[in-house]
């Protein structure tokens, strides 16, 4: 039987998001996500912590063993599962989520200009 890693991923998210204003936790879909304003960029998955990186991002997420190249279903391609293992998760992890983090920003920055706000 495989140990359940949510509460790893659960308090990884909760550190990372109590340590970075601006950002906060919430639902999405009845999971824990992280926002950037009204954008979600990080949420716990079934096998890991779903990041929405860019494509750069992504790739070398692959290269370093964290991701895999297997596609989430085609409705949530644009997230990433990532996986780290024992206590060091949240340093392999942490880069990664300040990626997703100002991706999610930024993105909602384009939005909020084209909207003018």
């Amino acid at each position: 039987m495989r140990p359940d890693r949510r509460k790893d991923y659960d308090a990884i998210l909760t550190d990372f998001v109590a340590g970075h204003r601006g950002l906060r936790l919430g639902r999405l879909f009845g999971r824990c996500a992280a926002f950037a304003g009204r954008r979600a960029f990080a949420r716990l998955g079934e096998g890991g912590l779903e990041l929405k990186l860019p494509a750069a991002a992504r790739e070398a997420a692959v290269r370093t063993g964290l991701a895999s190249r297997e596609q989430l279903p085609s409705v949530q391609a644009q997230w990433t599962r990532l996986h780290a293992q024992g206590p060091v998760g949240a340093a392999v992890l942490g880069p990664y989520l300040e990626i997703a983090a100002r991706h999610a920003a930024e993105a909602l920055g384009s939005v909020s200009a084209r909207e003018g706000r």
